[in-house]
């Protein structure tokens, strides 16, 4: 029964902040446990965008692991991201979290929360941010960089096989506003776990593949059960749209959408904007969530097989 129990809390959609324990750092809902064997300092996020439900459940399994002293080896930090969207369940309130880890600029609630994670963010030697996509996709993980000495020990252990790094995943400006291209500039393995389509999430499989990565860490206690996976279905992110005045997508495109080179995907009154090579789009903004000034969707290489 605690099993079942632990199992049916651990998928709940509607957590809500009052369901997590009193932090054990300085900021709010944010946790550590140490082992008592060397290890990794690991580092994970849920519910930075605040109606991406999937984060929570993750963080509260985490919790349940460390509450049950299954912390073995190194460190596992844990924290909740946009705590006032969280209660609301929306994405944001003021500002988009996930565009706020770069150079401080404002006062908003989601500025300031971004600097105190940063705190919890520091000395990761592995960082893994929970979401799930807006619109309907297959989990993925993303990335900037294949390059990190982390990569090949934790990807094959996340056992998700669609894998996305590139330059268009960071923004066009280089500047490190995304929480896992922030920690991949403090020389941590910055990643974004995608557990699928926000209305339906395979959290089960996210929560499994944390745990079995973790568990080969030597982090977690237990013996890894899951499937290894060596061969990614690999997209290479090289733009990342950012809207500015005036941008209007061509469609409302869906995840992964197929663009023959040359085809027009977004205009402004002066202008066609057309890619250049056969592309897919990732991430696309409907007209309702466009900001002006940040990403609009990302441009990706079709898929290719890469073995890791």
């Amino acid at each position: 029964c605690t099993f079942l129990h632990l199992l049916f809390m651990q998928t709940q959609p509607n957590l809500s902040l009052s369901d997590f324990p009193e932090s054990n750092l300085l900021i709010p809902y944010a946790w550590q446990a140490n082992g008592l064997h060397p290890g990794p300092t690991v580092t994970i996020f849920g519910g930075v965008h605040g109606n991406e439900r999937v984060g929570l459940s993750v963080i509260q399994m985490l919790l349940s692991e460390m509450a049950a002293g299954n912390v073995l080896a190194g460190t596992l930090k844990v924290a909740l991201g946009n705590l006032d969207a969280i209660e609301k369940n929306v994405r944001f309130i003021q500002k988009d979290l996930n565009r706020c880890f770069g150079t401080p600029k404002g006062s908003t609630s989601e500025e300031i929360r971004a600097q105190a994670l940063k705190c919890v963010i520091a000395g990761s030697d592995a960082f893994i941010d929970i979401h799930s996509t807006i619109k309907p996709s297959d989990p993925f993980i993303g990335g900037l960089t294949l390059d990190h000495p982390l990569m090949k020990q934790i990807l094959p252990n996340l056992g998700i096989q669609n894998l996305m790094t590139g330059v268009g995943w960071g923004s066009p400006t280089s500047e490190p506003i995304y929480a896992d291209t922030f920690a991949q500039s403090m020389g941590a393995l910055g990643l974004t776990v995608e557990a699928g389509g926000i209305d339906n999430p395979d959290t089960l499989l996210i929560i499994e593949r944390i745990r079995h990565a973790l568990q080969t860490l030597g982090v977690l206690k237990g013996t890894p059960t899951g499937k290894l996976i060596h061969e990614f279905d690999y997209s290479n992110a090289y733009e990342n749209i950012v809207a500015q005045p005036g941008f209007s997508f061509e469609k409302d495109f869906q995840n992964f959408e197929f663009l023959s080179a040359g085809t027009t995907y977004a205009t402004y009154p002066d202008k066609a904007l057309a890619v250049d090579r056969d592309s897919q789009i990732v991430f696309p903004k409907s007209k309702a969530n466009l900001v002006i000034g940040s990403e609009a969707g990302i441009l990706v290489e079709p898929k290719r097989v890469i073995t890791l």
